[in-house]
């Protein structure tokens, strides 16, 4: 039977217990999301690790961290509104601006990063989506998980236009999972010497990108990165 609302690896999930009891602020979440918080997030629990989250709103989910990461963790939240401000407590802070504003993102990186855990559920649009991405993800540690909930916007006219061609999320994570395999597709050693030395070029260096990054997990409605120091891959038969 397909698993549905269930935890995905068998094992009891403390944010489903914090979610369904009774807390001071309300939570906002697609239940399916629950799962995979806990799949990706599990390891950095009763840890020191550094969380950044866009999108404050109310505050509950702020609060929902913390008790799931427990007290050794920083939270910071991030939103454009000045009355979040409000949900700041001890090691929780709010920073207030703009997720598209690279040099605001680059300013709170500079105070509290590098972050071990990144979730972006801010204004949802692919721009907003892809400039958090570009001025964050370095700012992440070695082995870091940025998540980015409701990728399903990436498909509403309403938040991406009316250019179908356009580039939105989902697009930049397609081709940032190609990217993945840079030192085996792109330098391509077997072809290489395989070749006559006259006809070579040299193979391309795999990117930073490529030599730092796990994984690119894609769910319903979410892609998560996971990061982790990567060696180039080797062939060996046994």
């Amino acid at each position: 039977m397909a698993q549905t609302h269930s935890d995905l690896d068998g094992e009891p999930n403390p944010l489903k217990a914090y979610f369904y009891g009774e807390h001071e602020r309300p939570v906002y979440k697609w239940v399916h999301y629950l799962d995979i918080y806990h799949r990706h997030f599990a390891r950095f629990r009763d840890t020191p690790l550094t969380l950044l989250e866009i999108g404050v709103h109310k505050g509950g989910s702020l609060d929902m961290w913390r008790d799931y990461f427990g007290a050794a963790a920083t939270i910071v939240g991030l939103d454009i509104n000045p009355e979040c401000r409000q949900f700041e407590r001890e090691r929780t802070h709010v920073r207030i601006g703009d997720q598209a504003d690279a040099a605001f993102l680059k300013s709170v990186a500079e105070e509290f990063g590098p972050f071990d855990v990144v979730i972006d559920d801010g204004g949802h649009t692919p721009q907003q989506q892809i400039v958090s991405f570009e001025a964050l993800y370095p700012e992440t540690s070695e082995r870091a998980v940025y998540l980015v909930e409701d990728t399903h916007t990436n498909l509403w006219p309403h938040f991406t236009g009316t250019d179908p061609q356009a580039q939105n999320f989902l697009t930049v994570s397609a081709l940032k999972a190609f990217e993945l395999m840079g030192w085996t597709a792109q330098s391509d050693r077997f072809r290489y010497f395989h070749t006559p030395r006259e006809e070579r070029t040299e193979p391309v260096p795999a990117s930073e990108f490529c030599r730092t990054t796990h994984s690119v997990a894609f769910y319903d409605s979410m892609v998560v990165y996971e990061k982790a120091p990567i060696l180039e891959p080797l062939v060996v038969e046994r």
